[in-house]
């Protein structure tokens, strides 16, 4: 008896994206919901989903959902890696140092490990900071930015144009949640405190932003997964002769 064919699924870039991106948004507007319950409708934790369902907390649904999409990329960048490695690319290494800052940034955003400089900066500096230095890690954070930025000038370059725009695209949607909107929420804490629901507005929108940035980036890894090498696809399993 003639086996037949292993049934096959292709992962569309488009269709991955679409997916994850609406579940940060869902996340995001849930986690909104919580906050406006808790402030104007003065319920503290509602049998605990409150603060799970809060973006601004470790842990909690949103935050487990950001180490994921920061995970994934990880796992996309290694496989990239490897396919450079096996074909002796010249920027085999930049790939490589990817997936590795990737690691990192999922665990980050789930431990929280950045918030550590912030003790030590300030002791350094001395004095009142401005509001917009509230949360002073951004000023390495900053640093690591621009460092990156010089040295992957020619690997963006030889990148494909639509790949290297999209990346583009989804760095400046990651970064202006991750720095721009962290310094607006510095000022407002740095006036009025974290506990009111201003605050977690702000917070809110940053972290979405964050979320979808790094859909961004897993589309844009994605489409150029498929346009190197034609695409990922899942085998379902083997069907019985």
């Amino acid at each position: 008896m003639q086996r037949e064919a292993t049934p096959i699924v292709p992962l569309k870039a488009r269709n991955i994206a679409l997916v994850l991106g609406g579940l940060a948004l869902l996340l995001a507007l849930i986690s909104l919901s919580a906050q406006l319950i808790k402030y104007i409708g003065g319920v503290e934790k509602a049998y605990g989903m409150i603060p799970t369902m809060d973006v601004d907390r470790e842990p909690s649904a949103p935050t487990m959902y950001s180490v994921l999409l920061l995970f994934m990329p990880a796992l996309l960048l290694g496989a990239i890696a490897i396919l450079k490695i096996k074909e002796k690319d010249r920027f085999r290494g930049h790939w490589i140092i990817l997936a590795l800052g990737f690691c990192y940034m999922a665990f980050d955003e789930g431990a929280s490990i950045h918030e550590l400089v912030v003790v030590p900066i300030r002791k350094l500096v001395g004095g009142e900071l401005p509001g917009f230095l509230t949360f002073v890690w951004i000023v390495p954070g900053m640093a690591i930015v621009a460092i990156l930025a010089v040295a992957y000038l020619r690997f963006m370059r030889a990148l494909p144009h639509q790949t290297a725009q999209r990346i583009i695209i989804a760095e400046g949607v990651y970064l202006s949640g991750l720095i721009a909107m962290e310094m607006v929420g510095g000022v407002y804490a740095h006036e009025f405190g974290i506990k009111n629901l201003t605050y977690n507005l702000i917070v809110t929108h940053e972290e979405l932003l964050e979320m979808e940035g790094s859909v961004l980036f897993i589309y844009a890894l994605l489409d150029y997964i498929a346009r190197t090498w034609g695409g990922i696809r899942i085998k379902i399993g083997e069907k019985p002769s």
